[in-house]
């Protein structure tokens, strides 16, 4: 394996756990904001939130230990180890939101006002579920973008790719966000097309 591939794979590595780093602050500033009095969250909710990140955040660490051993195995194969950065590359440019994604998912519409705070939990209760993108009111997400605070107005709708059977029975199920606030329909698509950020 040549000196340029193995710079390139740890190079790959290293961007990787720097954005995990940065979107587990991130997730952490959303989490502490949602978790004030007002909002009606207990602290319970939080530590939730912190195990479920954490614990999303160890398996995409074993995955990518997993692709790094791959990598090293087949570094006599430059086309194999070719083949694993551009779909990691791929895969980077649909989190960071720098590229459109296609597929099938769910969306949420709102025909009353909602609270900026229900819609981040909502983001969030999403995220946890594994929609690999999200868009609110047409606008894509990634790890920069923010809800602005206050109230939306009807109609609001959140769309998400992923797998939308999970997705949406997640969300609708007995005691679920959906129910918990009492207001919003789901709806599974099976093409959705986000442009990008």
């Amino acid at each position: 394996m040549s000196r340029f591939y193995k710079i390139l794979i740890y190079f790959g590595i290293c961007l990787f756990l720097g954005f995990l780093l940065t979107r587990q602050f991130y997730l952490n500033k959303q989490i502490q904001e949602i978790s004030q009095p007002e909002v009606g969250n207990s602290i319970a909710l939080v530590v939730t939130e912190y195990f479920k990140t954490n614990s999303r955040l160890r398996k995409q660490i074993d995955q990518l230990q997993m692709q790094r051993e791959k990598l090293l195995e087949s570094a006599t194969s430059s086309q194999e180890s070719n083949e694993i950065l551009q779909e990691n590359l791929q895969n980077y440019k649909i989190i960071s939101g720098s590229t459109a994604v296609e597929g099938e998912g769910i969306e949420i519409v709102f025909y009353d006002k909602v609270d900026s705070t229900q819609i981040i939990d909502i983001i969030n209760a999403i995220k946890n579920i594994g929609a690999e993108a999200i868009a609110v009111n047409n606008r894509r997400l990634g790890p920069k973008s923010y809800v602005e605070s206050g109230i939306f107005q009807p109609p609001t709708s959140i769309e998400a790719i992923g797998n939308p059977n999970l997705l949406k029975e997640s969300l609708v199920r007995p005691g679920g966000i959906i129910d918990q606030y009492g207001t919003g329909t789901v709806e599974k698509k099976e093409k959705i097309y986000l442009q990008p950020i």
